[in-house]
Formats: structure tokens, sequence, C-alpha cells
């Protein structure tokens, strides 16, 4: 079957050289047109040992940038990236630090109301949502700051002189019966629970981050650090900790039909580029194109191979289907996502329950909702019919753009189709590039195209260049020189 794939001419002939190289570049999400690519409706549903070990873990990461300020202040400037929800305690350098750090997780969850605060968010009735997970991060934050900077203070990491904000009255802040008084209001519109909370927490933390934005405006004296310490890291925390869920992946897209004008105008470089087309391989039920890429490992480096990648079918939907956090945290290993997530004082959250009672079980689903929410884009998009090969990184690293250009088998690019505008010397340039492919590899035929529109049909069409053909030529002892175009009689 075929598949589409439309190029700039800037890619295919200029800097990356990717039709002479065989190339197919593999996006990141953020490199897609789509804001909302690689977006997952994730909720948070957990016993008293999960919420308890996200509220640490929020505070690990937490401490982690406040000793980051301490040592660089302002020399560099913190983002979102620099969270690092993968810490664990192996990774803190010196006894030193771990002590102190233990110190600081005592001392977080020696205060009853915070301990009062978890126990009544596992009585949660709905499901907890973005804005209602960030509504208690924002009540604690303070509190978590004070903690950890009392700490500084004990152990001459911070002049306490500095700290004036610590004693500012602004400690945990939540009203004991609050979450009683919700599920009240919850039982009480039982029909539409779901939609009053999410739409009670999303205008809540909208006025929230209003009251910070006033406030870094009145307080001159705060810089890029101070304000992303201080007001904007619960919302970045909550951001990256879907990277503990699933790993990173990439993208190369396709589609099904190349007659779409908005098509070619967005993705054919305004008609100025090219259409490729791919023949894929029907394998146990599914399209595939082969891959040249990393298969394993070695003492040497990565190990490459041919790989048959699938061709996944994207889903136009309304809406987006939900991720159940605590369940479905993937990439850490299980001894450490034991240690870290489902268990306190040697008791195991009931979290763990499905992938404790049959791994493969869980992983297969665990699979299943990782490629499901990554083939999925709004009715808005369905007008691309798109199909995409997805690369992830969870046995290897394609952090770097260069590792995720992956040489595909020549033989599978079927032809392709000149745009309505391609200039007469890039295609003079692809056909030459095609010609000496085809001679190297002693392929017979390539298929040209040109693309028009047809008024009759009201969308953009193409014609074989039948013409073209290409052919052998021997000097005087007989041996096969280069190949040139030449004209036929018939098409």
């Amino acid at each position: 079957m075929e598949f589409y794939r439309f190029r700039k001419i800037s890619s295919l002939l200029g800097e990356f050289q990717e039709l002479e190289n065989n190339e197919i570049y593999f996006a990141s999400p953020e490199e897609l047109n789509d804001p909302m690519e690689g977006y997952r409706d994730i909720y948070w549903e957990g016993d008293f040992i999960a919420w308890k070990n996200l509220f640490r873990h929020y505070l690990l990461c937490l401490e982690w940038m406040c000793s980051g300020y301490l040592i660089g202040g302002e020399k560099w400037q913190f983002s979102e990236k620099d969270i690092p929800v993968h810490l664990g305690f192996d990774l803190y350098p010196t006894d030193k630090y771990r002590s102190l750090v233990s110190d600081i997780v005592n001392d977080f969850f020696s205060d009853s109301d915070l301990l009062s605060l978890i126990n009544d968010i596992c009585k949660r009735t709905t499901k907890i949502r973005r804005d209602e997970l960030s509504f208690y991060l924002s009540r604690v934050h303070f509190y978590a700051l004070k903690v950890i900077f009392n700490n500084y203070i004990k152990n001459g990491m911070y002049d306490k002189n500095k700290a004036e904000w610590i004693d500012d009255g602004r400690g945990l802040n939540l009203d004991g019966n609050f979450i009683e008084l919700l599920e009240q209001m919850i039982e009480r519109h039982e029909d539409n629970a779901d939609r009053i909370t999410s739409i009670f927490f999303s205008s809540t933390m909208r006025s929230h981050q209003q009251l910070n934005l006033i406030q870094v405006l009145n307080a001159e004296e705060l810089r890029g650090n101070n304000i992303f310490i201080l007001f904007d890291f619960y919302n970045k925390y909550i951001n990256n900790l879907s990277k503990l869920m699933y790993s990173d992946w990439f993208t190369a897209c396709f589609m099904r039909q190349n007659t779409n004008s908005s098509v070619w105008g967005n993705y054919g470089d305004n008609h100025t580029g090219v259409c490729m087309i791919f023949e894929a391989i029907e394998e146990d039920g599914s399209f595939k194109l082969p891959f040249h890429c990393k298969t394993g490992c070695s003492s040497s480096g990565a190990i490459l191979g041919d790989v048959k990648m699938t061709l996944h079918k994207i889903n136009y939907e309304n809406g987006l289907e939900s991720t159940d956090f605590f369940r479905n945290l993937g990439v850490l290993p299980i001894p450490k996502l034991n240690e870290m997530w489902y268990s306190d004082d040697g008791e195991m959250s009931l979290c763990a329950q499905e992938m404790n009672l049959d791994i493969d079980a869980w992983r297969k689903k665990y699979w299943d909702v990782y490629i499901r929410d990554i083939t999925v884009k709004s009715l808005d998009w369905e007008y691309e019919n798109e199909y995409r090969v997805i690369l992830q990184s969870f046995l290897h690293d394609y952090s770097s753009k260069n590792e995720r250009a992956l040489k595909y088998d020549f033989s599978c690019l079927k032809g392709i189709i000149f745009g309505i505008k391609t200039s007469l010397e890039h295609k003079v340039e692809i056909i030459k590039i095609i010609r000496k492919k085809c001679l190297d590899s002693g392929r017979g035929a390539f298929d040209f195209y040109q693309a028009y529109y047809s008024p009759n049909e009201r969308k953009i069409l193409h014609y074989k260049l039948g013409l073209l053909k290409f052919s052998h030529h021997t000097d005087s002892d007989g041996a096969e020189t280069d190949g040139h175009a030449q004209e036929t009689g018939s098409q």
C-alpha cells in the first residue's frame, strides 16, 4: 500500500540532504505543528502511600532546585527540563547531603496538618486532575520551602538574615474541612461531579496565577530563578511528571492522500516541495517500513540493524481518554518504583497490585495506552488522514537530533510527485540524485509525477512523467557508465 510523505526542498536537498542520504527525520512532539501533541489527560487516584510518596517526591525535586540556586544563583536560568523527576537517593553525591535531605523529609512530614491533607485527598471521590493537584501543591509550597531553608540555616548553608520570608506567615495553607465541603458539593451534584470540580479548580487556579503575577510585578527585587522557585515550580513540576509514565517519543508522519491543497501548502512548502511515495510492507495485519536503526547495545556502543517499523493510523476524536498516573509509572525499574512510589514503612500501595499480580498483562495494557495516547488528534486535523511511525527512547537515547535521522530502504521509495510550484532547477537536482541511486542499486525504473490543480475534480491531482526514462550507456570496452535521461516516443 502507498503512503505519502511531503517534504520541503530545504530538507530534501539542503542542509540535511535527506534524499541523498535516504534519511527520514523523526520529530519530537514539540517540533510538530499541533500544540496538543504529546498531551495526556492524566489523573491522580491513589491511596495514602502513593500520595505521601508524591508529596515526598515533590519535596525532593524542590530541594534539588533550591540547592542549585544556592550554588549558582542567577548564573544560569532554570527551566522545566531542569526539574529532576527521576531523582532518587542513589543520585545524591555524599552521605552528608543524603543526611540533610533525610532531615528535610522528616521535618516535612512532622506536620499533622499535612498528613491530614494527604489522608483527605485519598478520600476524594472524583478523579484529581492537573488543576486540583496544582491547587494542593500551591497550598504546601511555601511550607515546603520553609522546611528546606530552615535546614539549610541549621547546617550553615544559608544566611538567616536573608531569610525574612521564612517567617512571613505563608505556611501550610488549607482549611481543615475544605475537602469535606468539596465532597458535599459533589454529592449534591452527582450527575455533573467531574465537570463541577473541573470548573471550580480551573477558575481557582486561574485566580491564583493572576495573584502570583501581580505579586511578581510589585516585587522588583525578584529575578528569574527566584520567580521560578517561588511561583512557577509546582506547575512546571506537574508538567514533568509525565516523564515518569512514558519515555520520550519521536515520529515520522505519512499520509494516505496527496490531493489536498492545504496539505500541499502546509507540508509541501506552499507547493514548492515534493510528495514522496513509499510502498509499505503488509505484515501481521499492519503496514510497515524498514529502517536502519539501533537494535541493541554492546560494550563498544549501540548495535545497528534493520527493523520493520509499524505505520500507526491516527484516530481523530473530540477529547482524549484519561490515564491513571499512579498505575502507569513505567519508566522506572520495578525495584526503584517500589522503593520510591509504592512502599512506605514496609507497607505496599494498592496502586502496585495490578502490576505485581500479572506483570505481562500489566505491560501489554501499559503499551496499549502508550500508543493510544500518541496516535490521537482532534477532529480539526482529520483532513490529513495521517499515519505515523513511532520511535521511542525507552531503551535508547534519541535526545540528539542527529540520532533521529534514520535511513530507510531505497527500494521502498516508489516515486516522487513534484509540487505545482517546484522549480525546474530543483526537479533536475532530484532526478539526478534518484538516477544515480537507481544505477548504484541496479534498479531499472523510478516514477516521477507532476502535481496540478484539476478544475473538474476541484483538488490536486498528478500525472506521470512517462517520457522521462533512465538508460545505461557503455564505453568502448563494454564497461557501464553513468546513466542519462532520455525521451521515448510513448508513455
